[in-house]
């Protein structure tokens, strides 16, 4: 898996944030076999941000409009054909746990190939169990996956 978009930025900001040299910086990619944090894994990526951590960056929270308690709250919805809005936030916070891109656009498009429903808004009662198993299998498929490369990592040392 390629690192993301958002982990590139993540890495720029805390590099500024921390004040790192260029050659700092360089040191730290290169313990990755890196020139350049587009050339890091995902997980190399997660680590990369987890020594800055460690080095004192605190990621501030990003700005995620309209999510908590009161999300959905103020949809008018039918309730015996519509999901109820604590229905749609356990689904938003399952995405949050499992996805790689944690918006409301990806969140959309996997419902839409999943119920083939085009906004989590306009989920009924009956897809919301389809959608639910669909995230519970991401999140085990990727435990499976971050067994398996820690065992391989073992094996290496």
């Amino acid at each position: 898996m390629s690192i993301t978009r958002i982990q590139i930025v993540k890495i720029h900001i805390a590099k500024k944030e921390l004040g790192l040299s260029s050659d700092e910086y360089k040191s730290m990619l290169e313990s990755f076999n890196a020139s350049s944090s587009k050339e890091l894994s995902y997980k190399e990526a997660e680590q990369l941000l987890k020594k800055l951590m460690q080095l004192g960056w605190i990621p501030k929270k990003t700005a995620k409009s309209n999510i908590g308690s009161k999300r959905f709250s103020t949809i008018k919805r039918n309730s015996l054909m519509h999901a109820t809005a604590k229905q749609l936030r356990m689904i938003e916070g399952m995405w949050m746990e499992v996805s790689r891109e944690k918006t409301t656009e990806s969140l959309n498009k996997f419902i839409k190939r999943i119920v083939g429903v085009d906004h989590i808004e306009w989920l009924r009662r009956h897809d919301v169990p389809k959608i639910v198993k669909a995230l519970q299998s991401i999140y085990i498929s990727k435990r499976k996956n971050d067994n398996q490369l820690s065992k391989i990592e073992i094996r290496e040392k």
